[in-house]
């Protein structure tokens, strides 16, 4: 027998408006759910040890600091043919699954265009790295400020943080886009990497001061059996797995989707929903209108 069903919805927008490089989107407000000054150590933050990168406080020529940061070594300059990263594991599925956002504070004296630093990603738990420019998961929409583009390249050809700037704020946020084909993973696994090429430019390197972690509230909440919504509501029926569409728009059409972004149903202009013989799980519930507008609500069937 199946345990008594929980209804879990969440309102989620369909985001048509993002790009793959715009800026970091609120939608409602931003939520701070981490960070890391270094001033102790940060259980997601991996620095490997007798590594370039170093934890302390900066007392170089031009990067120097009153606090503990990370460093490409706290004293020396950077040495030539580097290719050092630190590791971040950030368990972002107790904080928002859709949507998350890194914020740094950093600062760098390196050669422009030829030294300096960039970051990957990996979806596999550090199996396989990207970079963010190469991030190719159709899912996802990346959204940066203050960070570098396609004319920033460093001397391998990849593109990078180069050159001399202080105290600077940059920002990378990753949003799932409906309809999913694949769920978010459940750490988001950083690298920031640091290379440099084989002439050596007695420079300092790159320092990293703060990290912060937060996600874009969106409109809406997770509630149990009943979610109001500007488009429709979703009600249980005294069937386990039949729901009630309530909405004031008269043509529209609706689209189930699993885990997975698989069309499971699609129903035009009914307002019954039948999941009998749906198994366990997540399913996307997509609403869609004449005009072209749209929302999806996630249900979870325990």
């Amino acid at each position: 027998m199946f345990s008594p069903i929980k209804i879990i919805i969440c309102i989620l927008f369909y985001l048509s408006n993002l790009t793959a490089n715009g800026q970091i989107d609120p939608f409602t407000g931003i939520i701070q759910a981490d960070s890391c000054d270094f001033t102790t150590n940060c259980g997601f933050v991996t620095v490997p040890s007798n590594d370039l990168w170093q934890q302390g406080i900066a007392n170089k020529n031009n990067l120097q600091s009153n606090q503990v940061v990370l460093i490409t070594d706290t004293l020396s300059t950077y040495p030539i043919n580097a290719s050092n990263s630190i590791e971040i594991h950030w368990p972002v599925y107790t904080h928002s699954f859709f949507n998350f956002i890194l914020t740094f504070e950093h600062s760098m004296h390196t050669t422009e265009y030829q030294d300096g630093g960039k970051i990957e990603i990996s979806y596999d738990y550090g199996q396989n790295w990207l970079s963010v420019e190469d991030d190719y998961n159709s899912n996802i929409a990346v959204n940066k400020e203050n960070f570098y583009g396609p004319f920033d390249t460093l001397f391998d050809g990849s593109q990078g943080f180069s050159g001399q700037f202080s105290n600077q704020t940059s920002a990378i946020q990753w949003v799932w886009i409906l309809p999913l084909k694949d769920m978010p993973t459940d750490t988001m696994y950083y690298r920031f990497k640091f290379i440099s090429d084989s002439i050596d430019e007695n420079m300092d390197g790159w320092m990293i001061h703060n990290l912060k972690f937060s996600f874009a509230e969106i409109d809406g909440g997770i509630i149990e059996d009943k979610v109001q919504s500007n488009l429709f509501d979703l009600w249980p029926t005294s069937n386990n797995y039949q729901f009630e569409i309530i909405t004031q728009i008269n043509d529209f059409k609706v689209d189930i989707l699993n885990q997975y972004g698989q069309l499971m149903k699609t129903l035009k202009n009914e307002k019954a929903i039948d999941l009998s013989g749906f198994s366990h799980g997540f399913y996307l519930i997509t609403f869609h209108t004449s005009s072209g507008q749209c929302q999806t609500r996630r249900l979870c069937i325990n």
